[in-house]
């Protein structure tokens, strides 16, 4: 009977738990106003009567406020209820009763208090209440006015949000109905508001809720919060004075999207407590639309962009990209500026703790304090980026990049077999014991890998650090190989701790002192001056212990920019001096003129004699690509006679030619009839050519290659398209052959 009274129990507080979580997350009491009112018509309302003013689209019912809240100081659109013939507004009759002051002409005011409402001419549509009269009448079924400026408005509510006069019946304002409805009473009480989960609030696209969430990014009425279960912006009706990061509010709006942001507009809040800011850890590619105005923490950034458009922004965006490749920008980030510069630098490497944003599909970040950015100090700020450095550690993990050092003897172990059963030391000098800074390490540098026995595999490219015993009648020789196939894993023991050094002994290869706790350790053979393995018992930390120095920022090369040359190349004076350039700051260049057999540092060269110049730049062992440049003399021609061309020679750089085909007197025009040229008659008499004008024309380039071009008078040249099918000017191939013929030339 205990056990079954035991298990009634238990089924009585499941069934209550179960009960308990049905009910709403929470409830709060507030004290209310509703004003309720009842339809008429305007040739109905006197001048004594208190009216509300409506519009209705898509089920939902928005009135009119007699206060300017908006933003822009314009009348927010308040979302009431109608049931049957009532209409009830949360607000008293003065938020929303309006006086409507019949003109004459049928025109009529709309008045609270002393104010009317009425538009302004500019200010996105702007409705404002204030002092000055406007005369309203009803058109198509919507109140029109004259504006500030005298055009007429249409008034309608915008988006569930606010109300606007706009020049047409548009697609923002379309399929509203208006109403009018006369005060009849209110009343006053306490009503309890539920709280909703802010992921509940997210799944629906319209409504009114109330949410409670802790603060999570600020940046004017665009307050960012977040519960357990998702975020929301409050877009709130104006920017708040008294609220911080980290604050707990209990927020009121409607539900709208504004370029995939979800918001409640119109919001307003109250201040509340119980809830905590903390950063969830993530990384930019796990990052969803479901993270949208949650707080986030991601680490070890790379800044890649501080762009503030010249400094005309005064928040700049700042692109971060983590070690995977992906990026996100910070929007407007809140930064710090030292002497006009930001305290963020391209090249920095920052953790960040912000809000998730989103600008239709794209996501984003969004900070408040410039603390929530916090740059990492780079010890080896100062350090070349074309260097790697290398820190001493005391432990090493799987994937870390390795230089193995005998401190002792001042050797690195290298990648390369000596006398077949050595491995090759290197001499190296640590930076104050503590990193080893080069450009090129890859001969000495090796790949940990954390085998799950607790041993260690190096390698180094496809090459891994192993042991071989070899017999040799009853001697066994313990040799060092750089093949995978056996005796491929290591085995660390503590060497000198307070030094970080180790001793490393083979996990496979048996040792004949192993009764006196012998193994075949990695040394340093001094006498050879190389690495090798050593069967023993007795290790001393200047021969056997082992150093690691782990790679903590990897070398970054930039490729130069091509080099330019200045002149251009092709046919120049004799004695002209070239200079070459390129837009990497630091870049040395070099140049050829022997088909790249041989090259000279140098930036500048003398041009006496055809020559053709190769130059490249070069920055941290980089290469830019080569650029080739050719260069002529210029010949002293005396200037062609006028007549008909007989030798290529008459084609000199600069001449004036027509160009004829005699089989049907037609003269080359640069007039462009679709695909082709016009053609125009013109008539040979004798070597003298009647007929042709201006259009007709083309001046002479002669190119280095022995090509020509044919140009205009505005130099445009004549060239075949890249289909090869039709003659444009200035297209892809305006260079041309010209082949004498028996009683011409051909031009190809």
């Amino acid at each position: 009977m205990k056990v079954r009274g035991k298990h009634r129990f238990l089924c009585l507080l499941l069934a209550v738990i179960m009960l308990v979580s049905l009910f709403p997350t929470a409830a709060l009491a507030a004290e209310t106003v509703t004003s309720t009112w009842e339809p008429v018509d305007l040739a109905d309302i006197t001048a004594d009567d208190s009216v509300a003013i409506t519009k209705t689209k898509g089920g939902v019912t928005y009135a009119l406020p007699t206060a300017q809240k908006g933003g822009s100081g314009q009348p927010l659109a308040v979302a009431a209820t109608v049931e049957g013939e009532t209409l009830s507004i949360d607000g008293d009759e003065d938020a929303f009763g309006w006086t409507i002051a019949k003109n004459e002409d049928g025109t009529f005011a709309i008045k609270t208090g002393s104010s009317f409402l009425y538009v302004i001419a500019s200010g996105n549509n702007g409705v404002r209440v204030g002092s000055t009269e406007a005369a309203w009448s009803i058109t198509d079924g919507y109140p029109t006015v004259k504006d500030t400026g005298g055009t007429t408005r249409y008034l309608g509510v915008y988006n569930g949000t606010d109300w606007r006069g706009y020049t047409s019946i548009n697609n923002n304002i379309k399929d509203e109905t208006l109403g009018f409805w006369k005060f009849t009473g209110s009343e006053s009480g306490e009503q309890e508001v539920t709280i909703t989960p802010i992921a509940d609030a997210k799944a629906v696209s319209s409504g009114s809720f109330t949410v409670k969430g802790v603060v999570t990014m600020i940046d004017g009425r665009n307050v960012y919060i977040q519960d357990e279960t998702g975020g929301i912006d409050l877009y709130l009706t104006a920017a708040p004075s008294d609220l911080a990061l980290g604050d707990t509010v209990v927020g009121t709006g409607t539900r709208a999207d504004y370029r995939g942001l979800p918001e409640l507009t119109n919001a307003t809040f109250v201040k509340d407590e119980g809830l905590t800011l903390t950063p969830r850890e993530t990384t930019i590619g796990a990052l969803t639309a479901d993270d949208v105005c949650t707080y986030v923490k991601l680490a070890d950034l790379e800044v890649t962009e501080v762009y503030d458009n010249n400094g005309a922004y005064s928040n700049p965006n700042i692109t971060l990209k983590d070690a995977s490749g992906a990026t996100i920008q910070i929007y407007k980030a809140v930064v710090g500026k030292t002497d006009g510069a930001w305290e963020v630098a391209v090249g920095d490497t920052v953790t960040v703790q912000a809000a998730v944003g989103i600008n239709n599909s794209t996501l984003q970040l969004r900070n408040t304090l410039a603390s929530e950015i916090q740059v990492k100090e780079d010890p080896y700020k100062d350090v070349a980026k074309n260097l790697s450095v290398y820190e001493k550690t005391a432990e090493i993990s799987d994937g870390d990049r390795v230089v193995i050092f005998n401190a002792g003897n001042g050797q690195a172990l290298k990648a390369e077999i000596l006398s077949s059963y050595y491995l090759s030391g290197e001499a190296l000098t640590p930076e104050a014991e503590r990193s080893i800074i080069a450009s090129d390490l890859d001969a000495i540098e090796w790949t940990v890998q954390a085998n799950e026995d607790g041993t260690y595999t190096f390698t180094s490219g496809d090459k891994t650090l192993a042991g071989k015993q070899v017999v040799n009648g009853t001697k066994i020789n313990n040799n060092l190989t750089l093949s995978a196939d056996d005796n491929a894993k290591w085995v660390l023991t503590v060497c000198n701790a307070e030094n970080g050094s180790w001793y490393l002994y083979n996990a496979d290869m048996p040792s004949k002192y192993e009764a006196d706790g012998g193994h075949v350790y990695l040394e340093w053979y001094a006498s050879k001056s190389d690495f090798s393995a050593f069967d023993t018992s007795r290790i001393s930390e200047n021969a056997f212990g082992m150093t690691f120095y782990k790679l903590v920022r990897e070398k970054t090369v930039e490729t130069p920019e091509t080099p330019t040359a200045s002149p251009a190349a092709g046919a120049v004076e004799s004695g002209t001096e070239v200079t070459f350039a390129s837009a990497t700051e630091g870049a040395v260049i070099s140049y050829s003129t022997d088909h790249g057999a041989t090259w000279t540092d140098g930036t500048t060269f003398t041009v006496t004699e055809a020559v053709t110049l190769l130059v490249k730049a070069v920055k941290d062992g980089a290469e830019s690509e080569t650029a080739e440049f050719a260069y002529t003399i210029k010949q002293d021609t005396p200037p062609a006679e006028s007549g008909l061309v007989t030798d290529l020679s008459q084609l000199t750089d600069g001449a004036k030619v027509v160009i004829l085909n005699p089989a049907n007197n037609m003269a080359l025009s640069q007039t462009y009839n679709g695909n082709y040229n016009a053609g125009v008659p013109v008539t040979l008499d004798g070597d003298k050519l009647i007929g042709y004008g201006a259009t007709e024309i083309w001046t002479v380039g002669v190119n280095s290659d022995g090509s020509y071009t044919f140009s205009t008078a505005d130099g445009k040249k004549i060239s075949m398209a890249a289909s090869y099918t039709s003659m444009p000017l200035d297209e892809a191939n305006p260079n041309w052959l010209v082949i004498p013929t028996e009683g011409g030339f051909y031009i190809e």
